[in-house]
């Protein structure tokens, strides 16, 4: 085995027999066993697993076999797999990831042997442009930036800097994209492994392969793109995790949406249909929270609308403008957006509006209707312009709302405070002006990015709007004066006056 020249390491976990028998074998079949070792390595394996990976193990098939009868996880076993590696490359395999063909394995070695000094990674390169996709609840620019093998190049940011970029696509941002090598099957030299005393010991499972990909970059090292015809079926079976009241392994759902949206129905039903539509074609950016407060049978949501939601709530009293907040608690996601049911979104609107947030994380409120109120407390009824080259400030926002979910807990403090006038009250004056006074942040519009990332691509039919009333403007008005008396500050911008109309 002197010759070999590749580590094979291949990870199963659970009672999966189909998946590393399948793996493995393609592993005996494509490749010349005197280039590699394969090494495998079982996190909480079945009986069946582990009787098939210590018959080969002990007929030399698989030279070397760590089993845990609990789950370490990913990275942690993974460090214990490379420890045991004395060859000049590892190529690393997820259980559900399987040679294809005979060629597979000349095509990336002499991909490896021809490539250029710097090249140290091999497989499918793809990029996400949100840290969300690959990291819950850390701040993954952070994390870089404390890591051993950090090298002081900026990480990916939307920013203004983020990979030492201040002029992305000629908009006032950073370049925040993560490149990375798909997870689920990759080639790298082993002394980068070693260099970067890899993987990072913070790390157990989520965002691996994308932190693998940026120390790399950090160390001036390049990655080369196998494409998709590579020879190897990349994760080809359903994501695994450990069932949080159980224990029991269980096949995982989708990763959680970064965005929550809801949308509250009272009398624009046709409407609603059409924003719920729109928005679950975002796909992975959002889920969709209908309520449905119809006051009379003929404004109700029909049945198939509601299944077409992610969640549904049927409400019996209809509160008002509190409608939406009346769920609050189990609003999970990163951030909610409270979206008016007369506004359909364009086809990019959710991921846009993630992106703003990565470019400007400083604000209280986010969306594309901003206001501003005069230094005497007049409300100017017009939208600020937008920019295309970054999000503006402005003193509140109409129609549709941004914000992390966190911030929600502002609201409810506003509104216990003002007693039972709580009733009377603008809730769109209330969100904005409550969560600028606690987090010192000010409302925003978003960056103009076109007619695809608009949140109202199209504006939908409004009978029964608020506006419409007599006493609107004279509520909003009391509502604003009662705020500054209280503290609130307008931003004071130099704006137009007022129009009567919205």
């Amino acid at each position: 085995m002197n010759s070999a020249i590749v580590s094979i390491c291949v990870l199963t976990y659970g009672d999966y027999m189909g998946l590393v028998r399948r793996c493995i074998e393609s592993v005996q079949q494509h490749c010349p066993r005197t280039e590699y070792r394969l090494l495998v390595a079982a996190n909480s394996p079945g009986p069946e697993t582990r009787d098939y990976l210590e018959t080969l193990h002990a007929s030399g098939d698989i030279d070397t076999l760590i089993c845990s009868e609990e789950n370490v996880n990913k990275c942690p076993m993974m460090r214990r797999l490379f420890a045991e590696v004395q060859t000049e490359y590892i190529w690393w395999f997820d259980d559900d990831s399987w040679i294809e063909n005979a060629e597979t394995f000349s095509k990336w070695m002499d991909a490896a042997r021809t490539a250029s000094p710097e090249t140290m990674m091999w497989g499918r390169v793809y990029y996400v442009s949100h840290e969300h996709e690959f990291c819950y609840g850390r701040d993954a620019v952070e994390w870089v930036r404390r890591a051993e093998w950090f090298a002081g190049k900026e990480p990916p940011s939307w920013q203004p800097g983020g990979k030492d970029v201040f002029e992305y696509e000629g908009r006032e941002s950073g370049d925040g994209r993560w490149f990375f090598v798909a997870g689920g099957c990759w080639l790298i030299k082993t002394k980068a492994v070693r260099a970067l005393d890899w993987p990072d010991r913070r790390l157990v499972k989520e965002g691996d392969d994308v932190y693998l990909s940026e120390a790399l970059r950090q160390n001036g090292w390049q990655m080369q793109n196998m494409g998709p015809a590579n020879g190897v079926a990349i994760n080809d079976h359903g994501r695994r995790g450990i069932h949080r009241e159980t224990g029991r392994i269980v096949e995982e759902t989708k990763r959680t949406h970064p965005v929550e949206v809801v949308v509250v129905n009272w009398r624009r039903p046709d409407n609603v249909r059409r924003i719920v539509e729109a928005f679950r074609r975002q796909g992975r950016f959002c889920s969709v929270t209908v309520i449905d407060a119809a006051d009379q049978p003929e404004y109700a949501l029909p049945k198939d609308v509601l299944r077409m939601a992610h969640r549904h709530f049927v409400f019996g009293h209809n509160f008002g403008s509190f409608n939406r907040f009346v769920p609050c608690l189990g609003y999970m996601a990163p951030y909610t957006l409270f979206h008016d049911d007369d506004l359909l979104p364009g086809p990019n609107a959710v991921e846009h509006l993630l992106l703003c947030a990565a470019e400007y994380p400083h604000f209280s409120v986010m969306g594309e209707f901003g206001r501003h109120i005069s230094p005497d407390g007049q409300e100017l009824v017009h939208d600020r312009q937008r920019s295309p080259r970054r999000v503006l400030p402005v003193d509140f926002l109409v129609r549709s709302y941004f914000i992390r979910t966190a911030n929600l807990k502002h609201i409810f403090l506003a509104a216990a405070a003002l007693g039972i006038h709580r009733v009377e009250c603008e809730d769109d004056l209330l969100m904005c002006m409550s969560i600028q006074r606690a987090t010192k942040y000010p409302c925003v519009v978003t960056r103009d990015g076109g007619r695809d990332t608009s949140l109202a691509m199209e504006h939908l039919p409004e009978p029964h709007a608020l506006w419409h009333r007599s006493d609107h403007f004279s509520r909003r008005a009391d509502f604003i004066r009662a705020q500054m008396e209280a503290g609130w500050k307008p931003l004071q911008a130099d704006a137009p006056g007022a129009m009567v109309n919205p």
